[in-house]
């Protein structure tokens, strides 16, 4: 099979996975919706116990899970992170690998810090140009840090 078949056969391959999904039922696409919400409610539950009034009554301790809920850290599993040697907690990085740049002891690189690192305002964590799939705690480091001027 030559490069100009393989593509052909690529696109009517996709052409027709989206055709059948169009053709689906509402009742299918309705499905996965009901499976995604009970997680959500689940997660609610855990920030608010069931049946307490106190629970009910105070508004600090709900909005505070749904905000950790929503950030999206960077996976340390992620293979740009493993290759960069990314780690949420600079004290749990290789001490080998922590060296001194610059005039900047190993010990005292963080992601705060970098010239990579851009904080969010008010947070703890902040966007890496490194590693743009999520946040990165402002206590993190990966190999490649350079200290910000």
């Amino acid at each position: 099979m030559n490069r100009r078949d393989f593509i052909e056969k690529s696109f009517f391959a996709s052409l027709s996975t989206l055709v059948l999904g169009a053709c689906t039922s509402s009742e299918k696409k309705e499905a996965p919706k009901q499976a995604t919400e009970p997680p959500q409610e689940s997660i609610q539950q855990e920030a608010t116990p069931v049946g307490t009034p106190e629970a009910t009554a105070t508004e600090s301790p709900t909005p505070a899970p749904a905000k950790k809920e929503s950030v999206k850290y960077v996976d340390p599993q992620n293979k740009m992170a493993v290759n960069l040697k990314y780690v949420e907690d600079a004290k749990n990085a290789d001490p080998a690998l922590r060296i001194k740049r610059g005039d900047v002891e190993g010990k005292d690189q963080l992601c705060s810090n970098c010239s990579f690192y851009t904080p969010e305002a008010g947070k703890t964590y902040g966007k890496c140009t490194l590693l743009p799939d999520g946040y990165v705690p402002a206590k993190g480091w990966c190999s490649t840090w350079a200290k910000k001027v």
